[in-house]
């Protein structure tokens, strides 16, 4: 039982160790414009050319929409409720009337989000 342990523990450290190694090492990083140009050169040879994307069928159009039926019933006519009580009676007479004739009434106006001009 004693070999058998010793055996396992070395098997498992064989492989924790076969799994370490580098079979070979990494290049040197070159600086040579001409050599970096043909591993540039040979990297793109050897890809496979892009694949082609073929065009998505058209449809043609075969149904067109009928036109929503309109109604003949007449819209209600909004109807005004009445105030209760004149404002004037409780606010006073106004002190100033504008009826936008004109832009002396008002001035102009601008800060980051919005402005009146």
């Amino acid at each position: 039982m004693k070999n058998f342990r010793l055996l396992t523990i070395t098997v498992v450290a064989a492989m924790v160790l076969a799994a370490c190694t580098s079979p070979t090492p990494a290049p040197a990083p070159t600086t040579d414009a001409t050599h970096l140009a043909e591993m540039v050169n040979a990297t793109l040879t050897a890809m496979p050319p892009p694949a082609t994307s073929t065009p998505l069928p058209t449809m043609a159009a075969t149904a067109t929409l009928a036109p929503l039926p309109t109604s003949t019933v007449p819209l209600p006519t909004p109807t005004l409720a009445p105030v209760q009580g004149d404002p004037a009676t409780f606010l006073g007479k106004p002190s100033g009337v504008d009826n936008f004739d004109s832009a002396t009434n008002w001035t102009e106006y601008s800060n980051p989000v919005s402005a009146i001009r």
